[in-house]
């Protein structure tokens, strides 16, 4: 008996013809218990979990794989293929192919998980008629007794090895072993592939397919004969086929030699935020404020971000793209004047089966009109559930970069006029509170059949002197899957001159909670409203404006935004894979860096006036004083501060005048003689003394004073204590004079 599992997944009887319906599993997909035979026909099986390969292999006596058309195994941090009894791979039709692609190399869960694939002692597997690529980070074919028989084996394990501990040297029959290496014994009798210095084969190697005659083609090459195409033969006669294989062949070479710029999808400029704020404001109606520049760096590297912009129209399944700074403005550059071959995308839902289109021409309007054909069939689906969760976020934004990056936009920000910033004419800072909702409605994903053979992406009249052309040296990668859904968020505009706020304690960045902002922003009224809706039907703000709560709101958001036939929403992301380089397949992401800010600006008053509260006191025959130490600035013209004058109790009595008062019984004081125009700096230190009746002045306590407590510029000062022993700041509590 035994056990087979698909992406984690045991099979049972009821499963058996039914396998395409797993959410890791498209294309067909079936296995017949009775024969052992597992059938894979033009499918894919992906493994979305951390901790199971994508094909586990217990039956008793072991299985067959039977290969039709172009087939890939993608795991997730495991290994692609496990073997505990034989496994034969055998293909039934002339371009039976199995990609076995693994680019994890995770040693943290497992030495041996990152395989492509992996058998156990004694294991047999057998490759027939067929061609195998295996495309490792870690490790490619690991372990077990290896037979291949006229098949064509690609393989590479980029860091332990390409053939690694294999049981036995491998035998080959009707193929040829890979040039320049040889079988190396190791210390524990198990033997891996060796190249000529002596050292493991870790990059691709191949197992070549005996070639026959193929002279059989009424078509003669010779010294100045050229065919229509550009193609010029040798001595001798060569067949079509021949001369198809040898234009593949020689556009795959020239592509693979073109590698990519990584930095050229590296954007550092979009969400830098390099806008220069004001250091200081006053409040210009009387002088009386200021407001300080409080400026919190978070710094952010390489962040995936998928900009709406401009150039959306350039991204859909099977666009092929230069892989440029264009990518990361996002108004990617289409490679558009070479002939392109058909193609053919399926659906990846998480429900009601994977319907595909093939034979589509690559431009957006006949992909559209497929995936709007996939869209019917699945929308006609009963099983069909309601797409992706819903993410909704409350957050605050102090700059016009951050709110940018939190909803992916460009500079052109969708037309909406919601501000922040910092004025340097007067005391007015806005800040924006955007909820937003995310989902994912669906997945279109271009049929993975193309790695091993790269120019089957052009048309047949298409040869490398004609691409090497159009790409003069660039790198060029195609979309191979676009995620359809909606962003849509509702921002309130608020004022700081209407309020006043901390920004060290209130005010979030991007990428934190905005919790402790709520309560200010909810309580708060706003100057300007704004929808920002992408992908989703329409909802007023008027909906919105009514609701009460952050529950409330983003309540009404989701259930007001319905996904249909008029309404499939927009890309909100995609998966681009290098054409390029030595690795076709290699996935390469848009990537942005910079700095940006939490901006806010700390209230600071001329004077400040107090009620000093000392009926929890005894004092008797003694007193209480109660000083300000501080630092006293002006705003210079550029909008600097200049810290003029610092009083403490090292200053001189006259200085510490003003800042001072000693108290019996409960008063009302006013601190500072600064004139219209200069101001008392943050935190100042409340220090409180006391002594007995013909004693001295000892130090009792002290503390910086917040923002909080400085911005309305009057305090209430509770004390409690006694002069025999201590007195302490009991309460302090800001109050509006």
């Amino acid at each position: 008996m035994g056990k087979l599992y698909i992406a984690g997944t045991m099979l049972i009887s009821e499963d058996c013809n039914n396998i395409y319906n797993f959410r890791s599993a498209s294309g067909r997909v079936s296995y017949d218990p009775s024969t052992k035979t597992l059938t894979l026909d033009n499918a894919t099986i992906t493994c979305y979990s951390e901790e199971c390969e994508c094909i586990r292999n217990y039956i008793d006596g072991g299985i067959t794989i039977k290969l039709i058309g172009s087939n890939t195994i993608i795991p997730n941090k495991e290994r692609g293929i496990y073997n505990n009894q034989h496994l034969t791979i055998k293909g039934v039709t002339s371009d039976a192919t199995l990609t076995v692609r693994n680019s994890h190399m995770n040693p943290e869960i497992g030495y041996l998980s990152d395989a492509c694939i992996y058998n156990e002692d004694q294991v047999e597997v057998t490759v027939k008629d067929c061609a195998l690529i295996v495309d490792g980070e870690g490790k490619g074919l690991v372990g077990g007794k290896w037979h291949f028989i006229n098949c064509t084996v690609r393989a590479k394990g980029g860091r332990f090895g390409s053939f690694i501990w294999l049981d036995e040297v491998p035998s080959f029959k009707d193929c040829t072993p890979p040039a320049g290496t040889y079988w190396k014994k190791n210390e524990n009798g198990s033997y891996s592939l060796f190249d000529a210095d002596d050292k493991v084969v870790t990059d691709w190697v191949t197992v070549a397919e005996a070639m026959g005659d193929t002279n059989d083609s009424s078509y003669t090459g010779g010294a100045g004969n050229t065919s229509d195409s550009g193609y010029t033969g040798g001595s001798g006669n060569t067949s079509e086929a021949d001369y198809t294989r040898q234009r593949h062949e020689d556009i795959n070479a020239g592509l693979r030699e073109i590698k990519h710029n990584a930095y050229a999808l590296l954007n550092s400029d979009m969400y830098d935020d390099n806008y220069s704020y004001p250091e200081a404001i006053e409040d210009a109606s009387d002088r009386d404020f200021a407001y300080i520049l409080d400026k919190r760096e978070s710094s952010f590297s390489e962040k995936e971000i998928y900009v709406r912009g401009s150039g959306y129209e350039n991204i859909y399944p099977g666009a092929i793209l230069f892989v440029d700074s264009d990518i990361t403005s996002g108004s990617p550059n289409p490679l558009g004047r070479i002939p392109r071959s058909k193609i053919s995308i399926y659906g990846d839902f998480l429900a009601g089966g994977n319907p595909s289109q093939s034979d589509i021409d690559p431009n957006n309007s006949d992909v559209r009109m497929a995936i709007n054909n996939i869209m019917h069939t699945l929308l006609s689906d009963s099983r069909y559930d309601a797409p992706g969760a819903q993410r909704p976020r409350t957050k605050i934004h102090t700059s016009q970069k951050s709110l940018m990056m939190d909803l992916g936009v460009d500079s052109s920000f969708a037309g909406c006029n919601v501000n922040v910033r910092a004025s340097t004419t007067s005391s007015e800072q806005s800040f924006v509170q955007a909820t937003t909702l995310d989902q994912d409605y669906f997945t279109i994903r271009l049929k993975d059949d193309w790695h091993q053979d790269p120019a089957s992406l052009f048309a047949d009249e298409v040869t490398w002197d004609d691409l090497s052309r159009e790409l003069n040296g660039k790198a060029i990668a195609i979309v191979t899957s676009v995620t359809y859904g909606r962003t849509f968020s509702y921002m309130k505009e608020y004022s700081a001159r209407q309020f006043t706020f901390d920004s060290s304690q209130k005010v979030s960045g991007y990428g934190q909670s905005a919790d402790a902002s709520q309560s200010l922003a909810e309580s708060s009224s706003y100057t300007n409203d704004e929808i920002f809706n992408l992908g989703g039907t329409s909802l007023t703000i008027s909906a919105l404006r009514g609701k009460s709560t952050q529950q409330e709101l983003e309540e009404a958001m989701a259930d007001n935004m319905r996904f249909s036939h008029a309404n499939q929403g927009v890309i909100t992301k995609y998966t681009l894979q290098l054409i390029t380089g030595p690795t076709p397949g290699t996935v390469v992401r848009p990537l942005y860096s910079g700095t940006q800010y939490q901006i806010g600006y700390t209230k600071c008053p001329r004077r400040l006036f107090a009620h000093i509260d000392v009926s929890r006191v005894h004092i008797g025959p003694g007193k209480v004083k109660v000083q300000l130490d501080v630092d006293c600035f002006r705003i210079t013209e550029d909008g600097e501060i200049d810290i003029f004058k610092s009083v403490d109790g090292g200053s001189s009595e006259r200085d510490q005048d003003p800042w001072y008062y000693t108290f019996s019984n409960s008063r009302n004081r006013e601190y500072g003689n600064l004139d219209s125009g200069e101001y008392i700096y943050k935190n100042p230190l409340l220090r409180i003394r006391s002594k007995r009746g013909g004693g001295s002045y000892t130090a009792d306590d002290e503390r910086r004073l917040t923002a909080r407590e400085m911005e309305t510029g009057a305090l209430n000062i509770s004390l409690s204590g006694s002069v025999y022993d201590s007195v302490k700041i009991r309460d302090l509590e800001p109050f509006n004079p």
